[in-house]
C-alpha cells in the first residue's frame, strides 16, 4: 500500500524520534502539514510524510538541505467507485457532485482507507493526522 517507511529508532536520544505526518486528502490540510515537516525537520528530526501518489507528486519541491530528513511516502489511494477517475484530494471532487459531511458514504470510505493506512505505521511514537477518524 505504500513505499516502506524508515524504521523507528528506539534510542533514547530526542533527535531521533521519526514523526510521522498523514494529512487529510485536501490541500488545505496538505500543504500546512508539509510547512509543519519542513519546521520539524530543521529542527533536526526525521519525518515521513504520506500521502497518495498524486498529492505527493503535486508538492512543491523540498529544499535540499531538507531532502533528507523529510521522506515523501507515496500511498496507493484505493479505487472508489463512487469518486472520479484519479481523485485523490478534494480538489479533483466537484462540490455538487457527491455528498460531504461525517456520515457521507464517501467520507466514511476514506476513514477505511485510512484506518488500514494507520494501522502498520501505529508503531511510531509521533504520528501527527488530520482525518476524520
Amino acid at each position: 500500500m505504500a513505499t516502506s517507511l524508515p524504521p523507528t529508532n528506539s534510542s533514547n536520544d530526542p533527535k531521533q524520534l521519526h514523526v510521522v505526518m498523514f494529512p487529510w486528502l485536501a490541500f488545505g490540510h496538505i500543504i500546512p502539514f508539509l510547512e509543519l515537516s519542513k519546521f520539524i525537520a530543521q529542527n533536526g528530526y526525521n519525518v515521513s510524510f504520506l500521502s497518495t501518489t498524486r498529492n505527493i507528486q503535486r508538492l512543491p519541491t523540498l529544499a535540499s538541505h531538507l531532502s533528507p530528513l523529510i521522506s515523501l511516502v507515496k500511498l496507493t489511494f484505493p479505487r472508489i467507485q463512487e469518486l472520479p477517475h484519479n481523485a485523490e484530494a478534494t480538489m479533483d471532487i466537484g462540490t455538487d457532485d457527491i455528498p460531504s459531511g461525517p456520515s457521507s458514504k464517501i467520507t466514511k470510505k476514506l476513514a477505511q482507507c485510512e484506518i488500514k493506512i494507520l494501522g502498520p505505521i501505529r508503531k511510531f511514537p509521533c504520528i501527527i493526522n488530520s482525518s476524520v477518524i
